[in-house]
């Protein structure tokens, strides 16, 4: 797996529909997205504002971008004890990571705002451990067509 380094100065487009990734030099056109800045955490962490809603209750946080995760978002237990988010429904389970076998549980959302884009009737993860933030993978941005910047450090998405 390559990290984010490996990509600096670049554009990458991820081409969920044909299961590819294209790299540029220069930006496509972006005339049909949306923008949202990224923030570049210690040289290698891709970071951006996500919103939850999630039985009439919105949770927000600022994620990692993380396309080795294959679920939607993942918050910390923190989001769901600070809203008292029912969880009497949701799924418990484990995550493999590269931590080991994470405890938590999947609970079903009504939508996961990512810059001015909604996806509705998702699921997402609820995390145990204490980490700060969260993470957006891969089913949650396969929904898009999905442009990062690595030169000016900007997500672009389009339904």
């Amino acid at each position: 797996m390559l990290g984010w380094e490996f990509f600096r100065n670049k554009i990458i487009v991820l081409d969920f529909k044909n299961q590819r990734i294209l790299v540029y030099n220069e930006l496509p056109d972006v005339t049909e997205y949306l923008k949202t800045k990224i923030t570049l955490y210690d040289n290698s962490i891709l970071l951006i504002p996500v919103q939850v809603v999630l039985q009439g209750k919105t949770l927000e946080d600022t994620v990692r971008i993380d396309t080795g995760f294959n679920g939607y978002v993942e918050f910390g237990i923190k989001h769901v004890e600070k809203q008292e988010i029912d969880t009497i429904n949701a799924y418990y389970g484990k995550s493999t990571t590269s931590a080991g076998l994470l405890p938590g549980f999947t609970i079903p959302v009504d939508t996961i705002k990512i810059g001015n884009l909604y996806v509705a009737n998702q699921n997402m993860r609820i995390s145990f451990s204490n980490f700060v933030g969260g993470l957006l993978g891969t089913k949650a941005m396969e929904n898009f067509s999905v442009i990062l910047d690595l030169i000016n450090y900007d997500l672009y998405l389009k339904n």
